[in-house]
């Protein structure tokens, strides 16, 4: 485990820190490869296209979710806990590589069932290849618990820049779409083998490493609040995509893509403070209750202050923001991206409360709060989306985010602490 005294002699910082380094440029160059490379493939592709894009991997996505089973946060308490590094990274791959398999059938069986159009049928086939790979994933695990980040990333960092310039040769060359879902197999595809590669050289015995079923089925049980957590924010953030392109069509969820994408980078600001300012949050637990939850309450507030800024620039400004992002094609996304531009200060609420629920050892109550949000986000969507239009997907939305971002923790005794944090912006 990671000593209190490692993290303060000079070499201990100096590793800990070049480690934060490395996740943050990986984060910053994920961040910018994917939004501005991301307009220039939205304006290349129109709205049509884009949508028929955004639906595909939507779809692909939740299902990669689901395949990682919430492995991964498992398998580095495990080896920085009881050091049990093969035992915990070959009981993942073997879970992964499972799952794997059973939910390329299952993306395929939906695919070719409840999918109508071949040209979709087919970029979803294409795209589900990416799942056999996942598996290899898991030695990412290893490299985080052992705090060499920079053998993760500078793959990752690699697979970005590749995929990007990939992208954009396409896009220059006026490639048809279904190239650009190769390319996301192929980021699967690199990434998955350069990390391999440089983990296999200090464990080249890894897959001769056996592992009884129970280990397994063990990890499993420990993996599925996290698994559920995790895909229920996913379908949170992109089923809507998917339930616009079955109940209306791939135009529609090109439009809604643009606001909703647009929305995912302005809430960074929460996310990215709320990391920051986290390990803080939980030094002051330790030593006293009323320095944690005040520094509870100043994080509320700056992300709440922050929130509303970015909400009135969004909100007032969406025409100009969606014409200059995404042009003319999409200048209809501009009055979706005015109503989830509420949820950037919604977002502010739910970074709080969802540090709060982890630092009061709450995982439990927060995997039922998610399932609740995705299941009330769902039946909004079906109810909604047929008499308004992606309209009433991007209402649901805000109703949604309304209740369990900020009412849920109101109607419980063990929250109302959370509650109380959460409109301290109130008392100002």
């Amino acid at each position: 485990m990671i000593s209190t005294k490692d993290l303060f002699t000079k070499h201990g910082f100096n590793k800990y820190f070049k480690n934060t380094v490395w996740l943050f440029l990986t984060y910053g160059l994920r961040l910018f490869t994917g939004f501005f490379v991301g307009l220039w493939h939205a304006r290349y592709l129109g709205p049509r296209d884009y949508g028929v894009y955004n639906y595909v991997i939507s779809l692909t996505s939740i299902f990669l979710t689901i395949a990682t089973f919430g492995t991964t946060e498992i398998i580095v308490k495990k080896i920085l806990e009881k050091n049990e590094a093969h035992v915990g990274l070959k009981s993942g791959f073997d879970l992964r590589l499972a799952l794997s398999l059973l939910l390329f059938l299952l993306l395929g069986c939906y695919a070719y069932f409840f999918e109508p159009s071949r040209e979709v049928q087919f970029y979803i086939l294409i795209s589900s290849f990416a799942l056999f790979f996942l598996p290899f994933e898991v030695v990412d695990s290893f490299f985080r618990a052992k705090v060499q980040a920079q053998k993760s990333s500078i793959g990752r960092m690699l697979q970005l820049i590749i995929s990007a310039l990939a992208k954009i040769l396409l896009i220059v060359y006026e490639a048809p779409l279904t190239w650009f879902y190769f390319v996301f197999v192929f980021d699967a595809v690199f990434y998955s083998t350069l990390i391999m590669i440089s983990f296999l050289k200090e464990n080249q015995s890894f897959f001769s490493v056996k592992i009884p079923l129970n280990k397994v089925v063990e990890l499993a049980k420990e993996s599925f609040p996290l698994m559920v957590i995790a895909v229920s924010s996913l379908m949170l953030a992109r089923f809507d995509q998917v339930i616009i392109g079955k109940l209306l069509t791939k135009l529609d969820v090109g439009l809604y893509s643009a606001a909703s994408k647009t929305i995912e980078i302005a809430t960074l600001f929460a996310v990215l403070v709320s990391l920051s300012l986290y390990p803080a949050i939980l030094n002051a637990k330790k030593s006293s209750t009323e320095i944690y939850l005040k520094r509870m309450a100043m994080l509320n507030r700056l992300l709440v202050a922050g929130g509303a800024v970015l909400t009135a620039i969004f909100f007032f400004g969406a025409d100009l923001i969606i014409q200059i992002l995404f042009g003319e094609k999409f200048t209809a996304s501009a009055d979706i991206l005015r109503i989830l531009s509420f949820n950037i200060l919604f977002i502010s609420f739910y970074q709080v409360s969802y540090r709060w629920y982890l630092s009061e050892n709450l995982q439990s109550l927060m995997m039922y709060k998610t399932l609740s949000a995705v299941v009330t986000n769902i039946v909004l969507n079906f109810v909604l989306i047929p008499r308004l239009g992606i309209m009433g997907a991007a209402l649901g939305s805000i109703a949604t985010s309304l209740i369990f971002h900020f009412f849920f923790e109101a109607f419980f005794k063990r929250t109302k602490e959370c509650f109380k944090i959460n409109t301290s912006f109130i008392r100002f």
